[in-house]
């Protein structure tokens, strides 16, 4: 899912093709929710402008996370896709050499659904292949109205690891061998 992704440091994607690449998911989304009937929020979390400091490889794989987030939540046929955000990308490094091993995209995602949807959600990003891990979740019943429907707020994330850092670990490990 997160294919011909270029390593963190100082790595630029052409603003082009992101637009470009934002108008083909944008409108996949909205035909797709459409064809099946779920209400999906009114943007997809994000427009299509880039700004100058903004790392435009980054924005690149906010939209691929995005992108793959509504697309399980539609897969899963939820009510409603109420709101979606990114979070701004965390780095992580190590302590002692402050070296960037792993990029972790985050979203804040509002959802409606049943109780089985939600286990559905969690089957979901448990399964093999999936990029995403959960961050945080907070159920609520959004109305009186409707008892079997749930206000499901989560935050879910995409981890990014370097395969640099992966390099280093095996060397280290035969170093100690």
């Amino acid at each position: 899912p997160f294919t011909n992704m270029n390593e963190f440091p100082g790595t630029k994607m052409g603003i082009i093709d992101f637009k470009r690449a934002f108008r083909e998911v944008n409108s996949r989304l909205k035909k797709k929710a459409s064809s099946i009937g779920v209400s999906l929020t009114k943007d997809i979390g994000m427009d299509e402008t880039i700004r100058s400091d903004e790392d435009s490889r980054k924005v690149m794989i906010q939209l691929k996370t995005l992108e793959k987030l509504v697309d399980l939540a539609l897969d899963l046929n939820l009510s409603a896709v109420k709101s979606i955000e990114p979070f701004p990308v965390v780095t992580h490094d190590t302590a002692a050499t402050k070296v960037p091993y792993a990029e972790e995209y985050p979203v804040h995602i509002e959802l409606f659904g049943t109780i089985d949807d939600l286990y559905s959600l969690l089957k979901g990003i448990n399964k093999p292949g999936s990029v995403f891990i959960l961050r945080h979740i907070k159920i609520d019943a959004p109305s009186s109205g409707n008892p079997d429907l749930l206000s499901i707020n989560c935050v879910m994330s995409a981890l990014i690891i370097s395969s640099k850092f992966f390099a280093l670990i095996i060397a280290s490990l035969f170093f100690i061998l």
